[in-house]
């Protein structure tokens, strides 16, 4: 199982499809946010990826790691095993 611990890359993938379906439900957001909601998508990864990065902080315990992000004031808890990423 070790080897299928995801990287921390494949975590910045899935956070940043993850905060903008989480975000574009909300009714206040930036305009920025309202921007990249409208079009439909997330903004690209080359963008996107660095501000999550900066905001999150990774543990590996070898078999699982345990991703925190604290972004826009919410706290999200992330646990990568099996090549998957479970929300805690």
């Amino acid at each position: 199982m070790a080897l299928t611990n995801p990287t921390k890359d494949a975590y910045l993938d899935h956070a940043s499809w993850h905060l903008h379906d989480t975000y574009c439900q909300q009714k206040s957001l930036p305009l920025g946010v309202k921007a990249a909601c409208f079009v439909g998508k997330p903004l690209p990864p080359d963008v996107v990826k660095p501000v999550i990065e900066s905001y999150t902080r990774h543990q590996n315990y070898f078999l699982f790691s345990i991703y925190t992000t604290n972004f826009w004031g919410k706290k999200f808890h992330t646990v990568g095993l099996g090549g998957k990423f479970f929300m805690l």
